[in-house]
């Protein structure tokens, strides 16, 4: 059984290392508890760089929070808009009436610039004359314009004033309508006392502080420089541990800065923690052995029944069953850890699979929508046009039946903003749409219907026939002048639905029909309706129902084919 084996294995590894304990103490434990205790300091180091990263990261998003602010983006833009901008008393009454920002900006004694620009100017407030003044570039504000130059992010650097240290944060603010316009610089001064009280409890060895070095390699904190440091450590970015003069120099960068903590470990102190540990490492070694055996067949089987039962479900994932692990009491804290990745990992696959099947929807969604807003509507302003001739001729009534018409056509279209129609209304459609048109090109063709009354109530996609209709008309019959028939048939065909616009006028060059459905390039097309209409299609059932157009007996056909297994029953406008 596996927890015999992990047994077996824990007791031969432990008897081999006893067995060499001896010879090991006394020549290499100095060694080894010299790097236990720099590595310890160093993950004391690495908390107190994260501590350190994680505040300015929070001192980050507060500078978003008030780069964010309504009237503070509406007083900076019409700054930048060369608008009068009101009173640098109301600019701070803007942000600390914010009390979330107050509470930040006090607690950690911080100070709050707005920096305004105006024509990749950068303007500061002059109290002497009460007013935005542009500034020079100079050694003192070159972090301002280093902000400006970097189009974005932050810049993190220190003041050096004769109060206090400042870690300052700046960043641009864009204008939330134009995020391209840059309308100001927000600059966030946190004093040095902030700092230091968030790392209070960051003590190395004899409770000594880790340096804090800015981005320049200058000591930001201790305020009081009592040992003083080599300008290799200062200005070395690397992590690598040094030792100089009797002294160990631990570094650590913080995130997303320039900057890094350097401890200073006394080898002396280090040396006298190690003489106590070998006289310790003696005394216990014979009760180690006894409670080694004895934990050994304890661990064994603690860890070896649960991670047979995470062996098996993990194995479960070949047949794609995603099942939660029970996370008991009595396990250990590495076992306990496992078991809620894992279960963090099932649930995590979970919502992607969910998160990938609604991008999927709404991006399809998405893109039906955009197709279908590019329908063309230039019939509509032809039959207004039409419209405006009659009421000249003839006054009245020729007028009010394409007018209602139109209205029809209208109501149908909207569809109350669904993107859904049934075929009843579908034809109803098409139905206004021919009326206008026969009235409106004085009997040039006729149109015909024969439409199945079992498919009346299938929903489709709406607009589908109305573009094919117009498409027969124009180049059938308007371009060419001739007379003739058109012909509209909706019927069942085994599993599908299938509806043809026949055109008897001009037949239609195929290949033209071929390029607008399928262009070779992106380039903007002259007409949307037919590649509008294949498009749609393409999207919402699948590339094996496109538009299909051919000639037969010297008449054009359109054809399109709809699964009934992917349409559905009832009133498009319930």
């Amino acid at each position: 059984m596996f927890w015999k084996r992990l047994l077996i294995s824990y007791l031969l590894v432990i008897m081999i290392a006893l067995s060499f304990l001896g010879y090991i103490v006394f020549n290499q434990i100095n060694t080894n508890f010299v790097d236990q205790v720099i590595n310890s300091n160093e993950i004391i180091l690495e908390n107190g760089s994260n501590t350190l990263s994680d505040f300015i990261l929070r001192m980050k998003n507060l500078t978003l929070d008030i780069s964010v602010n309504t009237k503070l983006q509406d007083n900076l833009s019409r700054f930048n808009n060369g608008l009068p901008i009101f009173s640098h008393n109301y600019m701070n009454e803007i942000i600390y009436e914010n009390q979330y920002i107050n509470d930040e900006l006090n607690r950690n004694y911080a100070r709050l610039k707005i920096y305004p620009i105006k024509n990749d100017i950068i303007f500061n407030y002059t109290e002497f004359f009460d007013s935005y003044l542009p500034i020079e570039k100079n050694d003192g504000n070159s972090y301002v314009f280093d902000t400006l130059d970097k189009n974005g992010g932050f810049i993190t650097t220190s003041l050096y004033e004769s109060d206090s240290n400042y870690l300052a944060i700046t960043s641009l603010v864009f204008d939330m309508s134009n995020w391209s316009e840059p309308i100001a610089i927000v600059e966030l001064n946190i004093s040095a006392i902030a700092v230091s009280s968030l790392l209070y409890n960051i003590k190395l060895e004899k409770n000594i502080s880790p340096y804090i070095i800015d981005g320049d390699g200058q000591v930001f904190l201790p305020y009081l420089d009592y040992i003083k440091l080599d300008n290799f450590i200062l200005l070395d970015s690397s992590e690598q541990s040094i030792k100089i003069d009797g002294q160990i120099y631990l570094k650590k960068n913080v995130a997303s800065t320039k900057w890094k903590m350097v401890g200073v470990l006394p080898e002396d102190t280090i040396r006298e923690k190690s003489e106590g540990v070998i006289r310790s490492f003696i005394y216990t070694t014979f009760l180690t052995i006894l409670v080694l055996i004895v934990l050994s067949i304890y661990l064994a089987y603690l860890l070896a029944n649960p991670l047979k039962r995470l062996a098996r479900r993990l194995k479960s994932f070949e047949s794609l069953e995603f099942e939660k692990l029970a996370v008991r009491r009595w396990y250990s804290k590495e076992v306990k850890i496992l078991y809620e990745q894992y279960n963090y990992m099932i649930t995590r696959i979970e919502n992607l699979i969910q998160e990938v099947y609604d991008s999927a929807e709404k991006e399809k969604n998405a893109e039906l929508l955009a197709l279908q807003a590019q329908i063309n509507p230039h019939f509509l302003y032809n039959t207004l046009d039409s419209i405006n001739w009659m009421a000249m001729k003839y006054k009245a009534e020729d007028i009010r039946y394409m007018v209602n018409k139109l209205a029809n056509m209208m109501r149908y279209s909207l569809n109350s903003g669904k993107n859904f129609i049934s075929i009843e209304d579908e034809i109803e459609q098409v139905r206004n749409y021919v009326g206008i048109q026969e009235v409106r090109h004085n009997g040039k063709f006729k149109t015909y219907f024969e439409i199945e009354d079992d498919i009346l109530e299938y929903k489709i996609i709406k607009l589908l026939l109305q573009p094919l209709v117009e498409n027969a008309i124009k180049h059938g019959f308007t371009n060419t002048g001739n007379y003739g028939d058109i012909l509209i048939r909706g019927y069942k065909d085994n599993e599908n639905v299938v509806f043809e616009v026949v055109n008897e006028g001009d037949q239609v060059d195929l290949e033209k029909i071929e390029m607008l459905m399928h262009p070779e390039n992106d380039e903007k097309q002259k007409s949307y309706g037919i590649k509008n209409v294949n498009d749609r299609l393409v999207k919402q059932y699948g590339q094996e129902f496109e538009l299909k157009f051919f000639i037969r007996s010297g008449k054009t056909y359109a054809r399109i084919d709809l699964p009934l297994s992917h349409l559905e029953k009832g009133v498009s406008n319930e």
